[in-house]
């Protein structure tokens, strides 16, 4: 969940099927794994809130490398999707028909088009050739590279890993 209150973009009916494959499948393997990699990944998503992440960044080689823990959540996505695969399948095989699967699937479509509708707006193809007036000099894109001496504080100021903002 996104701090609006909105989810990410995983339907809300999916999210319940989701649930649904974990409850009822809970002595299989395969759900068992899915179910730990879901609330593994999204302990990892919640960076040092979730405390996972922590212990992770000190234990594991490598860790260190990965700068933003939320990347993590779309680990936690693909697993939710498994479980909603599972679940749907332990509707068809509870006897559920077809047309109450395929209707359940129509509303996860809509769920999903309703909210991702506002993403992603449109823009004039203009939009994206503009240049502010202080690149005037600057090389266009794939002209050669732009080098200055104040590299360092360029990155501090744009591009640093103190704060990611809300």
């Amino acid at each position: 969940f996104y701090g609006n209150g909105t989810y990410l973009l995983f339907s809300l009916p999916a999210l319940l099927l989701a649930g649904y494959g974990a409850y009822r499948g809970r002595s299989r393997p395969l759900v068992r794994f899915w179910g730990v990699e879901v609330v593994a990944s999204t302990l990892l998503a919640m960076g040092t809130v979730g405390g996972l992440y922590i212990i992770a960044y000190y234990l594991l080689p490598g860790m260190k490398s990965f700068h933003d823990p939320a990347r993590f959540m779309l680990l936690a996505v693909f697993g939710l999707a498994c479980l909603a695969s599972i679940g749907m399948r332990l509707l068809r095989d509870s006897g559920i028909g077809t047309g109450g699967r395929l209707s359940l699937l129509a509303l996860s479509l809509a769920n999903l088009w309703w909210f991702s509708a506002h993403i992603n707006p449109t823009l004039e193809p203009a939009a994206f050739r503009y240049r502010p007036r202080a690149l005037a000099l600057a090389p266009m894109a794939g002209d050669g590279r732009l080098l200055t001496a104040q590299r360092e504080r360029i990155w501090e100021r744009y591009l640093n890993y103190d704060d990611y903002g809300p």
